[in-house]
């Protein structure tokens, strides 16, 4: 039987190379308009998609397979605050997306992700269920 391995989201061995640099709330909401904050999400998600190719490579040159993407790939991508940005086509990370996903296909890798560990699918606050419900659409 073969047996894939891999790891989760962060690879330790190569220097600066997190793929889970993240944007909080409260640090966006001192910018001075939403340009400028998802600009600075942008920045951060970008950084972030730079390392998960990073880390996509360093498995191929180590004979590993399965990788779990970070949760915080795109920082805030749920969040009202990122209402009506569509991340996925911006000009800027538009492109390093198509090459993650073209180099998961070439090299055979096994991806997977998850929700955030707050994400609590019993909770009784019906809010949270309609954030998960919504973080799932992606």
């Amino acid at each position: 039987m073969a047996v894939g391995l891999g790891f989760v989201s962060i690879c330790l061995s190569e220097k600066d190379c997190s793929p889970a640099g993240d944007v909080t709330v409260k640090s966006i909401e001192r910018l001075p308009d939403r340009e400028a904050r998802i600009e600075r999400i942008r920045r951060t998600a970008r950084r972030n998609l730079e390392n998960t190719l990073r880390i996509l490579w360093f498995l191929k040159g180590n004979g590993l397979s399965c990788y779990r993407f970070a949760t915080h790939l795109i920082p805030l991508a749920t969040h009202e605050a990122t209402d009506g940005w569509e991340w996925w086509q911006d000009p800027l990370l538009e492109p390093l997306l198509a090459r993650i996903g073209q180099v998961i296909r070439q090299e055979s890798f096994r991806v997977s992700t998850h929700p955030p560990q707050l994400c609590v699918l019993n909770a009784a606050e019906p809010g949270v269920f309609a954030w998960v419900e919504r973080y799932t659409d992606y």
